[in-house]
């Protein structure tokens, strides 16, 4: 399995992705992500966002409404707070080492989101029995990490602007009766993730995050779809 720190996109793929920011809708939203889902809560990441003023209990609730595809991990459909995000993976995930006891697949995706859907529409959606939806309660706290370049690193706030970096993700969810724990890594702009390796093993050093709980959330609500 190859290191998150020497991991390098394929040549054609850095070439492929630049064509689409240039050519594509300035709408769509491109990342590079790691995410695990765990039944129960990571003492280390608490512990570090906590050290960084920021704790679960004090996370407002929200609730996500997911689309159900069968037979699909790779798009997603999902309301929130009045808005559609459409969601699909761009390329295949590549399982990468982090450190000793943490492993994940890195995926690419892309997203559009449709701005502030009208009601009628929403109620519809939500009411009608043609859907399959899960319902997911959310309690979530976030960081940006930017690495400069004289390679330290600054933490930001969620609405901070900021071209590029890295997005840190803790989340409780409240799902089909069970309660789960999610935490990803999320590289937007031209971030790479390589250069964030060594700040995320520092962070993950008391976690034990393996590939087998590693997957996007489309592969997590097929897997407890399937087995309800």
């Amino acid at each position: 399995m190859q290191s998150l720190a020497t991991y390098r996109p394929p040549w054609w793929k850095q070439l492929s992705r630049r064509v689409r920011r240039v050519f594509q809708l300035k709408t769509i939203y491109r990342s590079q992500e790691l995410r695990w889902f765990f039944t129960s809560p990571d003492t280390g990441i608490q512990h570090w966002f906590a050290s960084h003023g920021r704790n679960l209990k004090d996370a407002p609730p929200r609730t996500d409404i997911y689309f159900y595809l069968p037979e699909n991990n790779h798009r997603s459909i999902k309301l929130r707070e009045g808005n559609m995000e459409l969601k699909r993976r761009a390329s295949s995930p590549k399982a990468v080492q982090i450190s000793r006891t943490n492993a994940g697949l890195l995926e690419s995706w892309e997203k559009l989101i449709g701005k502030q859907i009208p009601d009628k529409i929403l109620n519809g959606i939500d009411n009608s029995s043609s859907y399959f939806r899960v319902r997911m309660l959310k309690q979530r706290i976030v960081v940006k990490v930017v690495r400069k370049e004289d390679a330290t690193y600054e933490l930001y706030d969620l609405l901070a602007h900021t071209t590029y970096g890295c997005q840190l993700e803790y989340t409780k969810l409240e799902v089909e009766g069970q309660t789960w724990y999610t935490f990803a890594a999320e590289w937007y702009g031209d971030a790479n993730p390589a250069d964030y390796a060594e700040f995320l093993s520092n962070m993950l050093q008391h976690s034990h995050l393996p590939l087998t709980h590693s997957m996007a959330y489309p592969a997590f609500i097929r897997s407890i779809m399937v087995e309800k």
